[in-house]
C-alpha cells in the first residue's frame, strides 16, 4: 500500500494533522466533531510505531521516558477502541473521561472587551488532572519528528509544532460560536467561561453565580451566489442569498435553467438583496 515509510508518515501523520486543525480552529462545534478528530489522530500517533522499519528498536518504555504524553496517547487510543481497559492500568478510567469543551475567554483591546472562543478536548485522568489533548498531540508529534529524523527514517526539515503564547486578537469571528445538533440526539455540551486579568497576567474563572444563559436555536442556512456578466462591457455582479438545506438542494444542479434563475430572483427580492 505504501512503498516507503516516509510516504506513510506524510500521508498518515503530517497531512491528517492539517485536517485535525480544521476542526480545532473551527467556530463550529457539536456532534462530537472535534472529539472524533482528536481521538482519531491520537490513534494514528500511537500506532505509527508499528509501521516504523525495525520498529522493535523503538522500545515502548524508551518512548514513554522521552515523551510521557506518548503513554497518554496510548491510553486514549485503547480506551476509545475498547471503552474500558482491563489488561493494564491506564491513566484514564473510561472513554467517558474524554470530553469536548468550548472555552470562552474575555480579553480587552482599544475597542473594549471581546470574546475569544475556542474548542478543546480534554482527558480527565484518574488523579483528577485534566489534560488538554491538543498539547499532548503536539508533544507526541514533535517527539516522532525528532526521533525519526535522528535515525534518518525521514528527511530533515519537517516543521515542529508549538503552542502559541501570543495574546489573541479581535477578529471578525470573535464571539461567534455555532453549535450543530442532530434532531433526536442528546446534546452533551460543556462550556467554560473565563477572563484574562491584565494586572496579574493570568486567566481567571468567571463567577456565574446567579447568571442566566440564553440559547438561540435556528435552522442552518447556506449561501447561494448568482454571478451575472454584461457581455457588452464585461461588468460582473454577484448576488448572494441565504437558504435552508431543502432549497439549497434545489439550486445544486449541474446546469442553471430559467426556473433556477426565477426562484433565485424571487428570494433575492424577498431578502432585499436586489
Amino acid at each position: 500500500m505504501f512503498d516507503d515509510f516516509e510516504t506513510y508518515f506524510v500521508e498518515n501523520i503530517i497531512l491528517p494533522y492539517g485536517e485535525y486543525l480544521k476542526y480545532k480552529r473551527s467556530i463550529k462545534a457539536g456532534n462530537s466533531l472535534l472529539l472524533r478528530a482528536t481521538t482519531d489522530y491520537c490513534q494514528k500517533l500511537y500506532h505509527l510505531r508499528e509501521h516504523v522499519p525495525e520498529f522493535s528498536t523503538f522500545d515502548l518504555n524508551y518512548l514513554f521516558s522521552i515523551c510521557p504524553d506518548y503513554k497518554l496517547v496510548k491510553d486514549v487510543s485503547n480506551v476509545i477502541k475498547h471503552k474500558k481497559i482491563t489488561k493494564y492500568v491506564p491513566q484514564i478510567s473510561s472513554a467517558e473521561k474524554i470530553f469536548e469543551i468550548t472555552i470562552n475567554t474575555i480579553y480587552e483591546d482599544n475597542q473594549g472587551e471581546f470574546n475569544h472562543i475556542e474548542n478543546a478536548v480534554f482527558a480527565e485522568l484518574k488523579d483528577g488532572i485534566e489534560k488538554d489533548l491538543h498539547i499532548v498531540i503536539i508533544n507526541v508529534l514533535n517527539m516522532w519528528i525528532t526521533e525519526l529524523t535522528k535515525r534518518n527514517l525521514i528527511r530533515s526539515g519537517y516543521k515542529k509544532r508549538r503552542i502559541s503564547n501570543q495574546m489573541p486578537k479581535r477578529t471578525k469571528n470573535s464571539g461567534r460560536h455555532n453549535i450543530v445538533v442532530t434532531k433526536g440526539i442528546r446534546i452533551n455540551k460543556k462550556m467554560k467561561f473565563q477572563r484574562y486579568n491584565y494586572e496579574r497576567k493570568i486567566i481567571e474563572p468567571v463567577d456565574l453565580s446567579g447568571a442566566s444563559v440564553n440559547l438561540r436555536i435556528y435552522k442552518q442556512l447556506y449561501d447561494v451566489t448568482l454571478s451575472l456578466k454584461n457581455h457588452e462591457n464585461g461588468d460582473k455582479k454577484e448576488f448572494t442569498i441565504k437558504v435552508d438545506e431543502k432549497t439549497k438542494r434545489f439550486f445544486d444542479k449541474e446546469t442553471v435553467d430559467q426556473e433556477i434563475i426565477d426562484k433565485f430572483m424571487k428570494i433575492a427580492k424577498e431578502q432585499g438583496v436586489i
